[in-house]
């Protein structure tokens, strides 16, 4: 069992990363935040032979128009954002699958992404408690709840073999020399410095363009690069972002 985290920037192959588990043997269920999956020509044919499952988070950000939202804020806050809790209820779930002793059709679990999660977190926080600006005591209570988040995703490895958490890159740039110092998780406040704590695989995804042909995915594995990543694996420095090569023991 493993615990994996996958960020980079859009485009860099994390989605595909995740749906190489079926080179493995597993089914894959992604739990589509982004709501991309099902349109990704590249993952149609798993999608067909029923390799990957999708369950789309169909709840918009705001339960309100774009026009209501910029001329009358109140009202937005008036009605209680519902993607988050879309995104809980299917967690619950699993856990009483756990605590039921019922098995899962996947092996394989899929957030993505947690960048997308945690902005219906933030819209739901800012209904319950009636601001748009967050104080320090609002982004205490974000920030506990990704903790929260972290630790409730590690219990469902009981549920399922792998659980992949995906996210979007975020770079800190020095003001006065205007380079990139870190590479990191697009993740609020000290969290995004904090993340690899929580598990034990930590991918950094890239590609490399080509001109003779489709561009080749990586991932880095250990830290270089102003990037975190960490992994409790025999494995190189950068690696194909595949789990065919990355998890090759595994292949049934």
């Amino acid at each position: 069992m493993s615990f994996i985290f996958l960020y980079g920037k859009p485009g860099t192959g994390k989605t595909t990363a995740a749906s190489s588990m079926t080179k493995l043997g597993h089914r894959v269920l992604f739990l589509d935040i982004d709501q991309k999956v099902k349109s990704m020509v590249n993952l149609k044919s798993l999608l067909e032979k029923d390799h990957i499952m999708v369950q789309t988070i169909e709840s918009k950000l705001t339960q309100v128009s774009l026009k209501e939202r910029i001329l009358t804020p109140q009202i937005a806050l008036a009605k209680r954002p519902q993607g988050y809790l879309e995104f809980c209820d299917l967690i619950t779930s699993f856990e009483k699958m756990i605590d039921q002793n019922v098995k899962h059709d996947c092996q394989v679990l899929v957030v993505d992404s947690l960048t997308s999660l945690l902005e219906h977190l933030h819209r739901l926080i800012s209904f319950l408690q009636k601001k748009d600006k967050f104080t320090y005591d609002e982004w205490g209570i974000l920030l506990t709840n990704l903790e929260e988040f972290f630790y409730t995703m590690m219990r469902l490895q009981k549920l399922f073999k792998h659980v992949i958490i995906i996210a979007h890159e975020q770079t800190e740039i020095d003001e006065e020399s205007g380079r990139i110092t870190a590479i990191l998780p697009a993740i609020q406040g000290s969290m995004r410095n904090k993340v690899g704590k929580y598990f034990e695989e930590v991918y950094y995804t890239s590609c490399v363009a080509s001109k003779a042909g489709p561009p080749k995915y990586l991932v880095t594995t250990k830290p270089i690069d102003k990037c975190i990543a960490r992994t409790s694996r025999l494995l190189e420095t950068i690696e194909d972002a595949d789990f065919a090569t990355l998890f090759k023991e595994e292949k049934l």
